[in-house]
């Protein structure tokens, strides 16, 4: 699990949320959610099926890349995607059997090279810091749900 970082909860900011496993291409209005120094979380709005997403950055030896985790409302990694990629290096993991690897996922699930995720030959490090990066994002997503659901607990009724 992460250690506890603090979430600031910023005002609706327009963003789109691709949708690259749906049938056709479907983009939906995304407000962010949360965000801090190293997470950006935003939630689908205006749509049927509720997911969220959570941006992040992974470094490697070579730099770093940018890459996006959408989970459903059950917590549950739907799809993971490689959103920039300047490197020369490490361009396996770029191939979609790699990025559905996360497909599935939750919490309760390692998400970790060498354990439930095998690295793209010749592209180790890069699988790590990916591996890393879409685990920290899941819990980053995880810890935000709790939060809101103990604030709504502790909500006075109406």
């Amino acid at each position: 699990m992460m250690p506890h970082q603090t979430m600031v909860f910023s005002t609706a900011v327009p963003l789109s949320l691709m949708c690259n496993s749906c049938s056709g291409p479907e983009q939906t209005a995304a407000s962010i959610i949360a965000e801090n120094e190293q997470f950006m979380m935003y939630k689908a709005m205006g749509n049927a099926q509720d997911r969220f997403a959570v941006r992040t950055t992974a470094a490697t030896r070579s730099g770093t890349f940018t890459l996006e985790v959408v989970i459903n409302p059950d917590m549950v990694i739907q799809e993971t995607r490689i959103l920039s990629y300047p490197l020369t290096r490490g361009r396996g993991i770029l191939q979609p059997g790699f990025l559905s690897r996360f497909h599935g996922k939750t919490i309760n699930d390692p998400i970790q090279v060498g354990n439930d995720i095998h690295a793209v030959t010749g592209d180790t490090m890069s699988s790590i810091a990916m591996s890393d990066a879409v685990r920290q994002s899941l819990a980053f997503a995880v810890q935000y749900r709790e939060r809101m659901q103990r604030l709504n607990d502790n909500s006075p009724p109406l």
